[in-house]
């Protein structure tokens, strides 16, 4: 299950950023390839370049898992596991220029989101270091 959720994931992000591409490509009459430069210059770019870094660590994320799969480097486990990453950019992403953030429900469910993953965040950390006081 493990793998079909993150490659769904992964399939949503992809669509949710093609799709964004394709109607700002459609709006300005253009090809929108600034979209996938960084750009800190304004509120508005820096929050899509969050969305971005989001997307990369994802993608990294996911082909560290693929990776993961077919070898058992030690390396590659820890790298998978910077998807907390992933997590962060893209929620400060959609927390800062959804549209669904304008409302108060929008507001609740984000306040949610972000209350569950720092619990989850907490008892990976925790995991890590019994796991660490184990073998040392």
């Amino acid at each position: 299950m493990h793998g079909i959720f993150g490659s769904l994931i992964v399939i949503l992000a992809m669509s949710h950023a093609v799709l964004f591409f394709l109607a700002m490509s459609e709006r300005q009459g253009f090809p929108a390839w600034a979209l996938l430069i960084p750009d800190f210059s304004s509120y508005y770019h820096t929050r899509l370049t969050f969305g971005l870094m989001g997307l990369v660590s994802l993608l990294a994320v996911s082909i560290t898992g693929l990776l993961r799969l077919r070898q058992q480097f030690s390396f590659v486990k820890k790298l998978h596991n910077l998807y907390w990453l992933a997590i962060g950019f893209s929620y400060i992403h959609a927390l800062s220029i959804g549209t669904e953030s304008q409302t108060q429900a929008g507001l609740a469910l984000y306040l949610t989101l972000g209350v569950i993953a720092i619990f989850l965040w907490i008892l990976f950390m925790i995991k890590q270091l019994k796991t660490r006081a184990v073998f040392e």
